[in-house]
């Protein structure tokens, strides 16, 4: 089953594991199972796709990316003219042409990495961005809530039939995967238009704050 975790994953929770003493190992661990679990699951269901999108491809899109910048760089720095006419700088015409071509090719790699980066790794951050959120907000929930909390879950009343208040305090405190909005089917439900497009505004900004999706866009 960890095959399905990617070696930045498996490297990452070894040496980020604290093992100063056996309570803190068991923390670090135990805290680090939900992100873990997410990547198995999601890793497993990408293998399925016919074209294999993978973190693997993703870190090679990277070097090309890189290696492709580095060049166009290098051009600049080897063929850059500072006597053109007039006084301002210019560049050959070969190896205007040469960066002309390798920034198309840049484009194409942003454009893929881009892709490639929203299938493999959006998801998963959405998820640990939404239990980081969830967990803050339900640390200030009254006594009273947790209880309601608890019925709904053991009654499993629809989402249709509470109220507007109640469905934003789940959503806030459970996170959009909670059980209590999915139906037997699989299809996930949040009970009214005004919390589908809250949902969808907090989950564009969390996604827009992260660094990795600022810089490929």
């Amino acid at each position: 089953v960890c095959n399905l975790l990617s070696m930045k994953t498996r490297l990452s929770f070894m040496y980020d594991t604290r093992r100063d003493s056996p309570q803190t190992k068991i923390n670090d661990m135990m805290q680090a199972v939900p992100a873990l679990i997410d990547e198995m699951y999601h890793n497993e269901r990408l293998s399925h796709f016919k074209f294999q999108v993978t973190t693997s491809r993703l870190e090679f899109l990277q070097h090309i990316s890189t290696t492709i910048a580095f060049t166009i760089n290098i051009l600049m720095l080897l063929y850059f003219d500072r006597t053109g006419s007039e006084g301002a700088p210019e560049l050959a015409e070969v190896p205007k042409i040469a960066i002309s071509y390798l920034g198309y090719c840049q484009l194409l790699m942003s454009t893929l990495l881009f892709s490639f980066w929203i299938v493999t790794k959006a998801e998963l951050h959405l998820k640990k961005t939404w239990r980081d959120f969830t967990k803050t907000y339900s640390a200030e929930l009254p006594e009273s809530f947790v209880k309601r909390m608890h019925e709904i879950e053991l009654s499993r009343i629809p989402v249709n039939e509470l109220t507007m208040v109640e469905l934003r305090d789940i959503l806030y405190s459970r996170g959009p995967y909670c059980d209590i909005f999915y139906s037997s089917d699989g299809k996930r439900s949040l009970g009214s238009w005004p919390l589908r497009f809250e949902y969808w505004l907090i989950t564009i900004q969390m996604l827009t704050e992260n660094l990795t999706f600022r810089y490929y866009v």
